[in-house]
């Protein structure tokens, strides 16, 4: 196990010669054999531990009593330590208990045999830049699931980074340090806080969320390929001035070679700005393996090999500095006793002339020296504050207006309404509610919340959350019978969306008129959800079929079997047998609809006359019967025709003959 566990100025047992301790051998919950100290630090003592129940090795923290001398520690330390014990991830060292332990507090964790990455760089100086983007890639895997649970760590250094035996690191003490940082603002005379690799934020306005994570991690990569930090002093002031104030520099104007890829990702990280940043740890991760994935393979394994040592800054002698957002689970601290209104400053005065060469004011900026000094006191001001108070003045500036009267914005999303609001007011913030819809979310329930999660705030800040109304619905639109385009209309304008439009042929509905919708009108449906509708084509031609020339019986068959409707008369026809189709009132194969009628012509033949008896009869006599049956007269006279009596007919009387047929009489 690393002794980054416990706290980088700590002393480290030795196994083969185990340190006496109190607690070896005590078991603690019934459960953790204590076996051995492995090491002891500023705020805990870890020791080597067995779960006997699992029969697993395990690291147990045990806090010192000096933390752990409020009422509220306790509460504040399990909720945070529950909170952590929910990140499961390869990529961060597991909290598997907590619990009590006479005045103080202790935590059971992974136990992790490997070195920390400080003792990686004391080692090899500097990494590859290949090994350097792999465990960035790596680290920021943890952070994203970490982040994606509310939980931001607030101390990312080297220090709390550890190297399994199998070469993957694992990032310890995650989110624990925010609740040691409050009580040991309150209840002690010292102060501690990691100034190397904090965020301008931290410094400017006690702010730290996801964000300032990546901005640690920044300073870590350029830690990593150049073997020194970016800012350096032998004052914590100097160091917070230059991260507040100056932006990192580019890692190539200390190592030449480095491809602008690293200097553009390490910019990205460490924007001052954190909007100008990554978005998230995920989006930073997804850069890094494309530069592992198109970096060339020769500029991938190249690394600095001048380097003297790492920075003193930057090892042992870490400079440290109270910022409630910066966790106190630091490694290696530097103790600064609090100053009494009357005792010197624990530091010189801070001028142009002894601030580090990289915060010191150049000539080509020299016209901004002025403003630069007044920011720069401002900063000062704040970091003295946050040194001066001491006993229940301090404590109660640094609850009421200082860092420890920050709340972190918890995971709120698909709570319902009524736990989330107890759990914000139990933090002393205020609810604001509005309503919204929400497609994924249930009635209810949290949408979002501004701030967002793991963004900090002052107590007795408003919190703004959009409560669920669930899904918006709306009511199809009655558009039957209405024109297609203004159908279409009426549907957007409802809000809904038009889908598929079909058509079909309609002897009820006009042609471009809407038949039918699906969903029907009137039915409410989600949002965003489609109406289909069915268009008419108006009514459906028919081709009419040729009867002409067929029988009334073979006609009259295929008009029943058809779409028509049809009458039928007869008359006398010369030329057409009788029973058979003379004519039809819509000629063939012109269009026609459904039910339209069609009147048959039948043929009765020929129209057939009897023709008159008129043998004796006198001329004219006999030409009035024949004209009065139809037939015209024709008279041929016999001998001069002197007595004007018939003699013969032709065609005789009896026959038929067409009626209007010329008679021919022969009269004597």
């Amino acid at each position: 196990m690393s002794s980054a566990q416990a706290g980088s100025d700590s002393k480290t047992g030795n196994p083969a010669n185990k340190e006496v301790d109190a607690l070896n051998g005590v078991l603690l919950d019934g459960r953790y054999r204590v076996l051995s100290v492995l090491a002891r630090g500023g705020m805990a003592t870890v020791y080597q531990g067995l779960d006997e129940r699992l029969d697993r090795q395990v690291a147990i923290k045990v806090l010192h009593p000096h933390l752990v001398d409020t009422g509220t520690f306790l509460t504040r330390f399990h909720q945070e330590a529950r909170s952590v014990a929910k990140l499961i991830h390869p990529q961060i060292v597991t909290v598997f208990d907590q619990g009590e332990l006479n005045s103080t507090a202790f935590i059971v964790m992974e136990l992790v045999s490997g070195p920390s990455l400080r003792d990686v760089l004391l080692a090899k100086k500097t990494l590859t830049i290949k090994e350097a983007l792999q465990l960035t890639s790596q680290i920021l895997t943890g952070l994203a699931a970490a982040h994606r649970q509310g939980v931001v760590h607030r101390d990312v250094k080297p220090e709390n980074i550890l190297i399994a035996p199998d070469g993957t690191p694992k990032i310890a003490d995650f989110g624990l340090a925010k609740t040691v940082s409050e009580a040991s603002a309150a209840n002690t005379q010292t102060v501690l806080g990691t100034v190397n690799y904090v965020p301008p934020e931290v410094v400017l306005r006690g702010e730290a969320n996801a964000s300032a994570d990546l901005y640690s991690l920044g300073i870590m990569l350029y830690e990593m390929l150049c073997g020194s930090l970016p800012f350096s002093s032998q004052t914590p002031i100097n160091v917070a001035f230059a991260h507040a104030n100056q932006d990192v520099p580019p890692p190539s104007a200390k190592l030449p070679w480095l491809p602008t890829e690293i200097d553009d990702l390490v910019s990205a990280l460490c924007a001052r700005d954190p909007e100008d940043r990554f978005e998230t740890a995920l989006s930073a991760k997804q850069v890094v393996d494309q530069l592992l994935r198109t970096l060339p393979p020769s500029i991938q394994h190249r690394r600095e090999t001048e380097v003297d040592a790492i920075s003193e800054a930057s090892s042992a002698n870490q400079t440290q500095v109270q910022s409630a957002p910066i966790p106190l689970l630091a490694d290696k601290t530097t103790r600064l006793n609090i100053p009494s209104e009357t005792n010197p400053l624990p530091f010189a005065p801070v001028t142009a002339s002894n601030l580090p060469q990289n915060a010191s004011p150049t000539e080509e900026n020299a016209s901004k020296e002025t403003k630069s000094k007044k920011k720069f006191w401002w900063i000062a001001l704040v970091l003295l504050l946050l040194l001066a108070g001491s006993g229940a003045g301090g404590a109660w500036w640094y609850y009421e207006t200082g860092p420890g009267s920050l709340r972190t914005i918890p995971a709120l999303v698909k709570m319902p309404l009524a736990k989330a609001t107890s759990i914000l007011e139990a933090n002393n913030l205020k609810v604001e509610t509005k309503e919204v819809f929400s497609d994924d979310i249930p009635a209810g329930e949290v949408v979002n919340s501004s701030p967002k999660v793991g963004s900090e705030v002052k107590k007795g800040s408003a919190v703004s959350l959009e409560i669920s109304k669930g899904v918006q619905t709306f009511k199809v639109p009655e558009v039957l019978k209405t024109d297609v385009e203004k159908a279409k209309a009426e549907i957007t304008k409802a809000g809904l969306n038009v889908g598929e439009v079909n058509s079909e042929w309609s002897e009820e509905i006009p042609a471009n008129h809407v038949i039918s919708l699906d969903p029907a009108p009137g039915t409410s449906i989600k949002h965003d959800s489609a109406v289909n509708l069915v268009v008419s084509k108006g009514r459906q031609p028919f081709k009419v079929p040729n009867l002409i020339g067929l029988e009334k019986p073979e006609a009259v068959k295929i008009l029943d079997e058809s779409v028509f409707k049809y009458t039928t008369s007869e008359e006398f026809n010369d030329e057409v047998p009788a029973g058979k189709v003379i004519s039809q009132s819509i000629d063939p194969d012109k269009d026609a609809f459904r039910a339209d009628e069609i009147n048959l012509v039948i043929s009765k033949g020929p129209d057939l006359v009897e023709v008159p008896q008129t043998f004796g009869m006198q001329l004219d006599r006999a030409t009035q019967k024949l004209e009065d049956a139809g037939f015209k007269v024709r008279v041929e006279k016999l001998y001069g025709g002197l007595f004007g009596t018939v003699r013969t007919s032709d065609p005789a009387g009896g026959q038929k003959a067409k009626r209007g047929a010329t008679i021919t009489l022969k009269i004597v």
